[in-house]
């Protein structure tokens, strides 16, 4: 059949397909689309099919590796073959306006958990906090490094303000109980670790965990929390239930103006119980800031982020802007959630920089990805290096 000729398969499948392909090879493709394209003679009709070896499919391979991008189409092979690979971008930097990129990548598993018992006022449930130890940046695949191994990204920027703590509120340490403490916005007494002293002066501030996590994310830890404080208002719901039954059964030894008493409590608190239920509305953990200048006027700004929820920051290691020490971190509460800081207006505005969805980071690697060991999955520009600026505001579902 005319899908046998040759020239009809150069037409199909372009310059690349059979340039390389040996004899054995172009029959069996030749063979293979016959079937596709005759399902009456599709495997066994046509002679030989099923007794194909592995071998001969092996060789039906393109001129070029394949590539996870169309390098050839749009010239990058050629470029690379004239400059003896040079021409990948190296010495550029590409700005990448979008959702944010991923801080993430492994980092999840330098970070440090403590286990700890949350007692919120309408909420007693075993969570994981964050008093995650920064560590230096690890990032989605391929992006960790350029070909002639550089970092990546050079910095994270959140362009929309979302990240924005104001933090122009100044408090004094003071000693207590053998420690360091300070008087958290949020109105909370902050432990803070061995990481404050000789520092007397710090910026505080506060936000909401929820106001910093994308949509998705804060959608899922909103579910999380609300079936959790379900699970625990209908233990109590149950627990004082029983003991209404209790005393209404007459197992209770309380009798007269006593039971009476007890009886209305428990009909009372069983009321309060399923109306809490019935007006759920949860704003979300609120997260104490602790923000100090290292080493004088001239020294480096450090954040501290209680990302545990509960004023205990002893355990926690400050984090310096991104692009001093490519530090990230976890928010924690199980949003496993990578974030950096920044510091704007001499103190006073401290950003806490998450990406807003996953398209900035797909983008930055069709530009840029580097996989020294598989090149075929490179971006365009592997040896270039990546700022990205977030302009997708992830309190509108990333709209930028």
């Amino acid at each position: 059949p005319a899908l046998c000729n040759p020239e009809i398969l150069q037409l199909k499948f372009g310059h690349r397909a059979f340039a390389d392909v040996d004899a054995d090879a172009q029959t069996m493709a030749s063979l293979l689309i016959a079937g596709l394209a005759f399902p009456s003679v599709r495997f066994g009709a046509v002679s030989g099919l099923r007794h194909t070896s592995r071998s001969v499919l092996s060789r039906l391979r393109c001129s070029h590796a394949p590539s996870a991008q169309p390098t050839m189409e749009t010239g990058v092979d050629k470029l690379m073959q004239q400059t003896g690979g040079e021409a990948d971008g190296r010495g550029t930097l590409v700005g990448v306006f979008d959702t944010g990129c991923d801080l993430a990548g492994d980092t999840h598993a330098h970070a440090m958990h403590t286990r700890c018992t949350n007692h919120h006022a309408h909420m007693h449930t075993l969570y994981t906090p964050t008093i995650h130890t920064p560590c230096m940046h690890i990032a989605a695949a391929g992006l960790l490094t350029t070909s002639d191994g550089k970092p990546k990204f050079v910095d994270f920027l959140d362009c929309t303000g979302g990240g924005d703590i104001d933090t122009s509120k100044k408090e004094a340490s003071r000693e207590e109980d053998g420690g360091v403490v300070l008087n958290g916005r949020s109105g909370r007494t902050l432990k803070l670790g061995e990481w404050a002293r000789g520092t007397s002066e710090f910026r505080v501030g506060a936000t909401r965990l929820l106001a910093l996590l994308p949509s998705s994310v804060r959608r899922r830890i909103a579910a999380e929390r609300k079936v959790s404080f379900e699970v625990a208002q209908h233990a109590h719901v149950t627990r004082v239930q029983r003991d209404l039954d209790a005393l209404e059964s007459g197992e209770s030894k309380l009798t007269g103006f006593a039971k009476t008493a007890a009886k209305k409590d428990l009909e009372l608190m069983l009321t309060e119980l399923k109306a809490m239920m019935d007006s759920y509305d949860d704003a979300g953990p609120l997260l104490d800031v602790v923000l100090y200048k290292e080493g004088g006027d001239d020294g480096v700004w450090r954040a501290v982020v209680d990302t545990g929820g509960a004023g205990d920051l002893t355990a926690a290691s400050p984090m310096a802007p991104y692009r001093h020490e490519r530090q990230v971190s976890q928010l924690g509460f199980g949003t496993e959630l990578t974030y950096c800081v920044q510091v704007y207006d001499e103190g006073a505005t401290l950003c806490i920089v998450t990406d807003a969805g996953s398209h900035g980071t797909h983008v930055a690697g069709i530009v840029a990805a580097n996989f020294e060991d598989a090149p075929e999955r490179n971006g365009v520009a592997p040896g270039a290096q990546i700022l990205a600026c977030k302009i997708g505001d992830g309190r509108l579902d990333s709209a930028e």
